[in-house]
């Protein structure tokens, strides 16, 4: 079983290999690691999902990496999917993406349904 501080160390290295990836890549190892992460972190074992996805940051390069993933390597799209729609009901992903007019409408169609409703 994985502990706060493994999971937490996880999710922050995927995201620090997504931000030096060069624009536009769609390397899929970042985003393997990412996914071990947040599969942990929504297990909710290692703590709440808000606390150990809410603060992760930089949340708009990350979205921009799994849209552009999504729409790159089709055999991913489920599991990237699956990312995406824990990462979204951490209300500070969520907020993220809709104060970002370009990132919201970059987000590909079948995501969609992963944001939910503004309260």
């Amino acid at each position: 079983m994985a502990d706060v501080g493994e999971t937490t160390r996880l999710l922050q290295h995927s995201i620090m290999q997504i931000v030096q990836l060069p624009p536009d890549a769609v390397e899929v190892g970042p985003f393997t690691e990412l996914r071990k992460g947040v599969n942990r972190a929504s297990g909710g074992r290692d703590g709440r999902p808000e606390d150990l996805l809410g603060a992760l940051e930089p949340k708009d390069k990350v979205l921009r990496y799994l849209w552009q993933l999504y729409e790159k390597k089709k055999m991913y799209k489920k599991q990237i999917a699956a990312v995406v729609d824990v990462l979204l009901q951490v209300g500070a992903w969520a907020s993220a993406l809709r104060a970002s007019p370009a990132l919201l409408e970059a987000m590909p169609e079948e995501l969609r349904a992963a944001l939910p409703e503004e309260d």
